[in-house]
């Protein structure tokens, strides 16, 4: 389930419109703050306030049989990016911006606007464009793009327009330059929950910060296989059921074996290590090593 930690600095508006959201039955797939907040249903629907006028033109009367908008940004100016999910986009923002997006070979995945005429547009192959980044921000996201693995690509990315920024990882650990308001709570999300998953810090001027997290069940019972069947022996020729055997009269550890891989498949978490996963469900361990994958997760 995902959850929401946010501090909108007594903005009525953006406050109001959030709460309201969450009562809604369909999950929040995305949402932006810029003048006001524009916030993106799975079912397809959409809700604003305040939002850029070519925006809410893009919006407002929209068919219910056109493809519906699957991500947004937006700035306290007039720069937005909004894509739909046939793979159409619409935006008003920078030429250099502009060009990006033109010569781009594969799809966006996320798109963030900072100072001045500063952006980032993060593509679907982990490849990244950016122009007029925070200089701690450039050097971070600059050292990401020379690391070659999978799980080491960025996942999210957003800055405030006065250069604060978030960053979260396929592989779960995430970097950040936030305000101070802004550190103290996820200080605190991780001190109350130490398995937790942060997603994504939705930020914006003024201090307003929304913190998107997962709170990590480590139950070994609540961690789905990704596959029907197992090998009768591993790798070494061990059978799992000795192995199983030895974990029930406490010979082995479970702590002495390589973490659990897991990653996100709607509100289910699946095992990449299915091996491992039926060594620990059989005898009935419940708290088991784990480390959480991000590259399946959708926001």
């Amino acid at each position: 389930m995902i959850n929401y930690r946010w501090n909108f600095t007594g903005n009525q508006d953006i406050g109001n419109a959030f709460v309201e959201s969450l009562k809604r039955k369909s999950r929040i797939i995305c949402f932006s703050l810029g003048k006001g907040i524009i916030i993106l249903f799975e079912d397809g629907s959409w809700s604003w306030s305040k939002v850029t006028k070519r925006l809410d033109n893009n919006l407002r009367g929209r068919q219910n049989f056109l493809s519906p908008p699957v991500h947004v940004c937006c700035d306290i100016g007039t720069r937005y990016y909004i894509q739909f999910a046939d793979g159409n986009q619409k935006w008003r923002a920078t030429r250099s911006f502009t060009r990006a997006l033109d010569r781009a070979t594969c799809k966006v995945s996320n798109v963030a606007f900072g100072p001045g005429d500063g952006w980032y547009i993060l593509f679907v192959d982990g490849s990244s464009k950016w122009k007029g980044l925070p200089k701690s921000l450039e050097k971070v996201v600059e050292y990401s793009q020379l690391q070659c693995t999978t799980k080491k690509r960025i996942h999210r990315l957003s800055m405030s327009p006065k250069g604060e920024w978030f960053i979260s990882y396929c592989d779960g650990t995430w970097n950040a330059n936030v305000s101070q308001t802004c550190q103290r709570e996820i200080d605190s999300l991780l001190k109350k929950h130490p398995n937790i998953l942060i997603k994504n810090v939705v930020l914006r001027n003024r201090g307003m910060y929304c913190i998107v997290y997962h709170i990590v069940d480590t139950t070994s019972f609540e961690i789905r296989s990704s596959k029907n069947s197992l090998s009768p022996h591993f790798s070494e020729n061990d059978c799992p059921w000795e192995t199983i055997s030895d974990l029930e009269q406490h010979i082995l550890d479970p702590e002495n074996f390589p973490p659990i891989h897991i990653a996100q498949q709607n509100d289910n978490w699946i095992s990449l290590d299915h091996r491992r996963s039926f060594l620990f469900q059989n005898p009935g361990i419940l708290s088991v090593p784990i480390s959480k994958d991000m590259s399946t997760i959708d926001w």
